[in-house]
């Protein structure tokens, strides 16, 4: 992943959305945030909107952040993806990520290393899905 790289983080948390974003962009990533799956799929359809990866939480509202990603890929089938799921311990809040091609949650990690772990996720293989269109 790029500088210049661009993520859609996709969580209903305002707080947690915030969070995560300024964490990504004093990385030097792009953040383009969506609190729900209807915000996640009219941002993707902006043409001139840059994506190279959503970033959603395992749960948003009604929907699960794979059944998310799988709606935004129609629109842009070649997203890298990856999950996340929060909780705090010790006021330090703390996020579980999982890269697309793990069956499990990786362990824990606290918000600086958010960037580094999606970095990576980045160079990992995208989903089975990519280039298809539907």
């Amino acid at each position: 992943m790029s500088a210049t790289s661009s993520v859609l983080v996709i969580d209903p948390d305002p707080d947690l959305l915030l969070l995560i974003s300024a964490v990504l962009r004093n990385s030097g990533i792009r953040v383009l945030r969506a609190r729900s799956c209807a915000e996640a799929i009219d941002i993707a359809r902006r043409d001139y909107v840059a994506i190279d990866m959503i970033l959603s939480n395992g749960l948003v509202s009604d929907e699960t952040g794979a059944e998310i990603v799988e709606r935004v890929r129609r629109i842009r089938p070649q997203l890298a993806a990856a999950y996340m799921s929060g909780g705090s311990e010790n006021d330090v809040l703390r996020l579980k990520l999982l890269k697309e091609e793990d069956s499990d949650f990786a362990g824990s990690a606290e918000l600086p290393e958010v960037s580094s772990f999606l970095r990576s996720a980045m160079e990992g293989p995208k989903s089975k899905t990519a280039g298809k269109q539907s």
